[in-house]
């Protein structure tokens, strides 16, 4: 990247004021283009962040920021592509244009080392600052191992909050330190775990599978991965970028 590009692409952030920069996402057909803006933390900006893998970084597509060519990896571009869908549903109510993301490739300069450190210090105010945490997943994740598992997790959820071993989500963030090993047992009374949400051993058998091969996915060897989810308490949407999801 020329300097000229640099500075278009990456203005000064004011670290006092704790600045971040926030993807516009224009348009993703023939080609992604976007603009970064910048906000401060201390004025409260309404944005969603993503959470996903980088990817072979082997593999790169070009994509339009601030009229500047960018390359980034197949699992950004896809990522960008289709969690402005998602933003919308979860947001119907509002203007598809008021939709701003953060994604770290692209909202820090990965050529300015001492902005990275900055930066990255303070990711962890930027989750939970985020209104939506988009997780988004492999590209290659089976979209029925997904969907079967966060069915599992739903039920399992649903289960451990009836029986009071967990507050609301709205509240849940205890760590896992916290957790008596004797408050598990109920664990081990059935397949998923409550009677009310009865399910066949075949069935069972499916789930289990599903789960252990979603939970094999790359996207998981990521350290920040488990940060973002231990910062950002309350809603958290994941998609395995897809628009069926």
């Amino acid at each position: 990247m020329s300097a000229s590009e640099d500075s278009r692409l990456y203005a000064p952030l004011d670290r006092p004021r704790r600045e971040i920069r926030l993807i516009e996402v224009l348009s993703t057909k023939p080609k992604i283009v976007c603009n970064l803006t910048t906000v401060s933390l201390d004025e409260d900006p309404e944005f969603s962040a993503i959470s996903y893998l980088w990817g072979d970084i082997g593999k790169i597509e070009p994509i339009s920021v601030n009229g500047a060519e960018l390359f980034i990896t197949p699992s950004l571009a896809n990522a960008l592509e289709y969690v402005p869908y998602h933003w919308k549903n979860a947001f119907p109510e509002r203007e598809p244009k008021s939709c701003r993301l953060w994604a770290d490739a692209l909202c820090i300069n990965q050529d300015d080392n001492i902005e990275k450190g900055h930066q990255v210090q303070l990711m962890k105010f930027v989750y939970p600052a985020a209104e939506v945490v988009f997780s988004c997943l492999d590209i290659e994740a089976s979209q029925s191992d997904i969907r079967l598992t966060f069915k599992a997790c739903e039920t399992l959820a649903k289960s451990a909050l009836e029986r009071g071993l967990v507050r609301p989500p709205y509240e849940f963030y205890s760590g896992v330190e916290e957790i008596d090993g004797k408050d598990l047992d109920w664990l081990l009374q059935h397949p998923l775990l409550d009677e009310k949400y009865p399910i066949n051993s075949q069935e069972f058998s499916e789930a289990e599978q599903a789960m252990s091969r979603t939970l094999r996915l790359r996207y998981w060897e990521r350290a920040w991965i488990f940060k973002s989810w231990y910062f950002r308490s309350e809603s958290f949407q994941s998609t395995n970028l897809n628009r069926s999801t």
